[in-house]
């Protein structure tokens, strides 16, 4: 079973490239931290121990739901290490465990900050200077965990998709 992660920091392409995905009839699990966003009325880019809680238990069901030989995820549950390390929120055991245990494919794809895509919106509240560090945060802590990480060119979402998909 190959888990595909498509990561990066806010407004860098990943959920483009997640429907297209999807419209090309592979499996594809949602980013879920836009909900939870909402659900909790945060209107702020300093999220609590309790979000990133939320976020993670999330993601780790998208990933036990997963059935088929290929699926593709916007994010994983690593993702939220990156932000609680930002946020200087201490990493439960159980988190790190749970990353360690449970791998997705070797190769990790990480849409870069790109600013002509950038963008605020009622749930992505990071200015630039955070973007560019969630970046490099992400990269580091997939690094981290011993997975390689593919940095996305820019690019059009069907060169950016044939980049992944001949690497898998």
């Amino acid at each position: 079973m190959k888990r595909i992660v498509i990561s990066g920091g806010p407004s860098s392409g990943k959920t483009t490239l997640i429907n297209e995905l999807k419209k090309q009839g592979h499996i594809c699990f949602d980013e879920v931290s836009r909900e939870i966003i909402e659900n909790q009325k945060i209107n702020n880019s300093v999220k609590e121990f309790d979000f990133e809680q939320t976020v993670f238990n999330k993601r780790l069901e998208q990933y036990q739901m997963a059935k088929s030989d290929i699926q593709f995820y916007d994010r994983s549950f690593l993702d939220g290490l990156a932000y609680m390390k930002i946020n200087q929120i201490k990493i439960p055991d159980s988190f790190h465990k749970t990353s360690v245990d449970l791998r997705f494919f070797s190769t990790v794809f990480i849409c870069p900050f790109w600013p002509k895509i950038f963008e605020n919106d009622s749930q992505r509240f990071e200015n630039i200077e955070q973007a560019q560090q969630i970046y490099k945060q992400l990269s580091n802590v997939y690094s981290e965990f011993g997975y390689k990480i593919a940095i996305l060119p820019e690019g059009n979402v069907e060169d950016r998709i044939k980049f992944i998909l001949d690497r898998i």
